[in-house]
Parts: C-alpha cells; structure tokens; sequence
C-alpha cells in the first residue's frame, strides 16, 4: 500500500541519507496502461484514462511513485512540428522545424492552462492529487534546454549546429531553456513534486565532454536552479553511463542524477555518490526484460546491500522498461527491492 511520507523520504535519499523505506520510481508507462487495459492513444490525450491508469498501477504494484513521463512533446507540440502516434505507442515527430533564423523569430511559449494536452496533464495531476494526498509523489518529464533543441530540430541538424552556427544554437537554446522553466513552474504550481529533467541528446554518445561543458551544462543548471526557486525538486536523467560525465553533471545541483547501465554503481557511489544522490542502474532491457527471475534478484540483491544501504540511492532501471517486459520479471524486482530493504532495517 501507498506509505505516507513519501516525499519525505525521497529528501531524505536526496540529502544522502537511507530513506525509511525503499523508493520504487519505475518508467513504465506503457506497461501501466497495458495493465489498465487501456489503449496509449487514449492515456496519452486522455484525463479520465492517465488518473485510471495510475490508480491501477498505484495499487496493482504497490508503489507510491506518478511518473507522468507519457512522452516528450506536451510542451513542444505548439512550436510548429509535426508529431504522430498510434493505437499502442506515443507520440513522435515526424517533421522538424528547420534549424533557421526565421523559425527562432516566431517561436513562442505556449499557454500552459489552456493549449493542447496541456490542461488534460495538468487535470490528471490535480485528480491524483486528491485521490492520493500525499501519500505518492508526482513526477513528470521535462525537456532541458539542449535536448530540447532535437526536439526542435532533429538531432542531425543540432549536431551540425554545434559546429557550423554555435551563435544560432545558443539564441534558439535561450528560448528552450525559458520553455524549459516556465513549463516546470506550471507543472510545479498544478501538483508536480520532482521535475524528470531529460537530457539524453546531452550524453557522452552524442557530444563531447569539451562540447557537453560548452553548450549543455549551464543551460541545465540554470533550469534547475530555477525549479528548486519554485519549490520543485530533480531527477537529471541524461542516460550517462561515463564516469566522467557523470562527475560533471554532479556538480548541476540536482537533487538526483539517473545513472544508465553499462558502469557498476559501486563505483559511481564511492565518487560521484559522495556529492550527489544516485538513481538507477538496472538494465532495463538485458536484465529486467530478457533477465530470468533468480537473476534480477541476484542484482538487485547487490545493489540494495553493497550500494543503496549507504544511502543517496534509489534503486531503479536506468531507463524506462520494455512493454514487452513479463509481469513476473517487474514483481521480482518491486518484491526483492522490498525485501531486501526489509532484511537491512532488521540488522
């Protein structure tokens, strides 16, 4: 059942300590819904369907964690893109703006209460609010700046950019980093707890540590800055697995920095876990999705024992779970997070 507090715990995990209970922020959305017996198209445009969907996978797996990630275009589909889904799978774009002065001239921000799907997340918010207090916490993604220009673009044409017209992507990333605040400090005003800061385009397999430092870094910082100052906290999720990297982004100010697979969080723990709190490893595909039970145990068993008792770590995939992932393989790790928890308070 949900636990009250949660909130609590989180900052407490977010302040390097080891929270009363075990944190379980899965992304599994697809999941959820397919659980709910309800289609994506309708989760994804839908008030009445995202409540009944987490509602569902509140109860149905014990956790106390919204994730309201959905997909990455709520505030972006305004712009002028062009964006797609279908029965079963989340919008996309499909046609990009051209990375050109003219477009930059005519973008604008849009009303957060009032275009698009907008006001259906936000509702959904407000309603799972008062069905579970403060008994769960919120998140929902966010864009920061320098990924959100691919959202823009096209990530060919913003790496090009990088290179052939740094002045043009600093002036666009000025209005994407201003998206990035202003569509947080709504969120945080309808009900969100933790700001999902995504940033993947900004990762070590697209930039350079030099070009990261260059165009990536300040940008984000300043967003979280400006979303502690609204009474939010963050998740920076870049899906970074390089240890230099990581030790950088450290230094962001983020209450939590998402760490991806591939690097033992062991070891990231000893360093950059000594500045900042983790989230992550487990690999949500190998592991989680094509893993045996006895192995997802095996794992989570470490992870719980040799790096989150030390507290600052909560214990998650480092990025969302396959829908084609077993219900059996998801229990297991929600079950051995638990249990494992459990079997450390008792000694």
């Amino acid at each position: 059942m949900v636990k009250p507090g949660i909130l609590h715990d989180f900052k407490s995990c977010a302040a390097l300590n080891v929270p009363s209970a075990p944190l379980i922020f899965p992304i599994f959305e697809e999941t959820a819904a397919s659980c709910a017996g309800q289609l994506y198209h309708n989760y994804s445009t839908q008030s009445n369907t995202i409540v009944e969907v987490w509602n569902n996978a509140i109860e149905r797996f014990d956790i106390s964690w919204v994730g309201l990630f959905i997909d990455d275009l709520f505030e972006y589909e305004h712009l002028g893109i062009t964006i797609e889904d279908g029965p079963n799978h989340p919008f996309a774009v499909i046609k990009y703006l051209p990375a050109e002065k003219k477009v930059l001239e005519s973008l604008r921000l849009p009303d957060f209460k009032r275009d698009g799907r907008l006001p259906i997340l936000m509702e959904s918010q407000r309603r799972l609010r008062d069905r579970w207090g403060d008994n769960v916490v919120i998140s929902k993604s966010v864009a920061a700046p320098f990924t959100g220009l691919t959202l823009l673009h096209g990530i060919a044409p913003v790496m090009l950019l990088v290179y052939e017209n740094p002045d043009l992507l600093r002036k666009t990333m000025a209005f994407t980093e201003s998206l990035s605040i202003e569509f947080s400090r709504a969120l945080i005003e309808a009900g969100t707890d933790i700001i999902w800061l995504g940033d993947c385009c900004a990762s070590s397999r697209f930039l350079s540590f030099d070009l990261f430092r260059e165009f990536a870094y300040e940008p984000a910082k300043r967003v979280i800055s400006a979303i502690h100052k609204a009474g939010g906290m963050v998740i920076y999720h870049a899906a970074e697995n390089m240890l230099p990297f990581l030790e950088e982004m450290s230094g962001m100010g983020a209450d939590v920095l998402s760490v991806e697979s591939g690097i033992d969080l062991e070891i990231v723990k000893q360093t950059v876990g000594k500045r900042v709190a983790l989230s992550g490893n487990l690999d949500g595909i190998n592991l989680i999705w094509h893993g045996r039970p006895d192995e997802i145990k095996r794992e989570v068993r470490r992870l719980v024992v040799r790096v989150a008792s030390q507290g600052g770590v909560i214990v998650n995939t480092g990025e969302g779970i396959p829908k084609q992932t077993s219900l059996e393989n998801l229990d297991t790790m929600f079950h051995t997070i638990r249990e494992e928890w459990q079997s450390l308070a008792q000694l």
